[in-house]
């Protein structure tokens, strides 16, 4: 309960600006996280509050521009989900924590220039949130995070030269988007995502 309370307060922090002070609050929560760990080593709460600050941890480096700190935190974070997936391969909400750690953690390594890695990282998250999607087509929050992580895959090609293969992967974003919006035509930030994916495929297409 103290490493939650903890990234709360990093949370609300983080909300007023304050990110370097957001950032200690998580690395308390961390600490706090082990140590609940180190007591109850079989507690899936406690495990998983430690894959929270990881992850918060890793967000606050990247914001930052600290991009090898964010791979460290985001990697770290992957492997305690990893770990919990193990535990309970069925569990759609460690599945959904798997995906954002390995969004993130692919944003990170392209942000550092490891784009080979990134698309690994990318093309993994692919995979396991269009498998989430499939278990369920009507879950929104699945369609929008499979059409994240396949304009990501695109971007991680893009910057390895595979334009073609880059420009696929895209369109294949835009048509996830727009069949979200079709669901939800009222939706902003899924049209303002579609615009800034149509405008991505629009230059790869162009070189």
């Amino acid at each position: 309960e103290l490493a939650r309370a903890l990234v709360a307060v990093g949370d609300d922090v983080w909300e007023l600006g304050d990110v370097p002070a957001a950032a200690a609050r998580y690395g308390e929560a961390l600490a706090a996280a082990r140590a609940a760990v180190a007591g109850a080593p079989d507690s899936t709460a406690a495990i998983r509050q430690v894959g929270v600050a990881e992850q918060r941890l890793g967000d606050a480096a990247a914001e930052t521009g600290d991009w090898p700190r964010a791979v460290e935190h985001h990697a770290a974070s992957l492997a305690v989900d990893r770990e919990l997936a193990r535990r309970a391969p069925d569990d759609a909400e460690i599945r959904r924590d798997l995906g954002t750690d390995l969004s993130r953690l692919g944003f990170a390594q392209l942000s550092q220039g490891a784009a080979i890695e990134a698309l690994a990282s990318h093309r993994e998250a692919v995979r396991l949130r269009a498998a989430l999607l499939a278990d369920d087509p009507l879950d929104a929050r699945a369609g929008d995070d499979l059409a994240e992580s396949r304009f990501e895959a695109g971007r991680a090609l893009e910057a390895l030269g595979r334009t073609a293969e880059a420009a696929s992967e895209i369109a294949a974003a835009v048509e996830q988007r727009r069949a979200l919006i079709a669901r939800d035509p009222g939706n902003a930030r899924w049209r303002d995502a579609l615009a800034s994916v149509l405008a991505t495929r629009a230059e790869v297409e162009a070189r």
